[in-house]
C-alpha cells in the first residue's frame, strides 16, 4: 500500500493593487507536488468552500478568498488526497474623482472642492498652480488673482488613495 501525502499549501498574499484583476493562482505555492498526479485546484469565496469562484482564479473585487488542491491518489478515481483550505487576501484598490473648474473676479480667490470615492481609508490631495501656489486637503483656496476679466489659469490636482493615483487638470478662469 502506498500512503500518499495531502497538498500542502503555502499562501503570500498579493500586493494590493489598483483597479485591475488578481489571479489568485500566483499566490499559491504547491510545497509537496506528487510527480504525475494531476491536481485540481479550486477557489472559493467562502472558508468553508462551499461556494466556488465561476471565473476560476481571476478576481476584480477585495475580498479574502479561498484555495484548495487536491488529487486522485489512486490509478482509478476514488480515493482524493486534499490540502487544508486556506485564505487569500486580496486588496484592489478603487479610485473616482470629482472636481471642476471654477470661476472668479479680478483681485479675488477662488475655491476648488474635490469628492473622491474609494474603497481606501486613507486619501490625499495634492494641488498645484502658477507661481507656486499648491497645498492639499479635499477644499483648496488659491491666491489672489490680479489678471484681467477673462484671464485663466492652470491648476492640477493629484488625488491618491492606496495604490491608486488619479491626476486632474483644472482651470480658474
Amino acid at each position: 500500500m502506498i500512503v500518499y501525502p495531502n497538498p500542502d499549501l503555502t499562501i503570500t498574499n498579493p500586493a494590493a493593487v489598483c483597479e485591475e484583476e488578481v489571479d489568485l493562482a500566483s499566490a499559491v505555492t504547491l510545497t509537496n507536488e506528487v510527480e504525475g498526479k494531476a491536481y485540481t485546484k479550486s477557489y472559493f469565496s467562502d472558508a468553508e468552500g462551499k461556494k466556488q469562484l465561476e471565473g476560476g482564479s481571476k478576481v476584480s473585487v477585495s475580498n479574502t478568498y479561498h484555495v484548495q488542491y487536491a488529487y486522485d491518489a489512486k490509478v482509478a478515481s476514488g480515493n482524493t488526497c486534499k490540502s487544508e483550505i486556506k485564505p487569500i487576501k486580496v486588496q484592489i484598490d478603487t479610485l473616482s474623482v470629482v472636481a471642476e473648474d471654477v470661476t472668479t473676479c479680478p483681485n479675488m480667490t477662488a475655491k476648488f472642492t474635490a469628492q473622491a470615492k474609494t474603497n481606501v481609508e486613507t486619501v490625499t490631495y495634492s494641488w498645484s498652480g502658477p507661481d507656486s501656489d499648491s497645498g492639499t486637503g479635499a477644499e483648496f483656496t488659491t491666491q489672489t488673482f490680479d489678471g484681467d476679466y477673462g484671464a485663466s489659469y492652470d491648476y492640477k490636482l493629484v488625488v491618491t488613495a492606496g495604490t491608486c493615483t488619479e491626476p486632474k487638470d483644472l482651470k480658474v478662469s
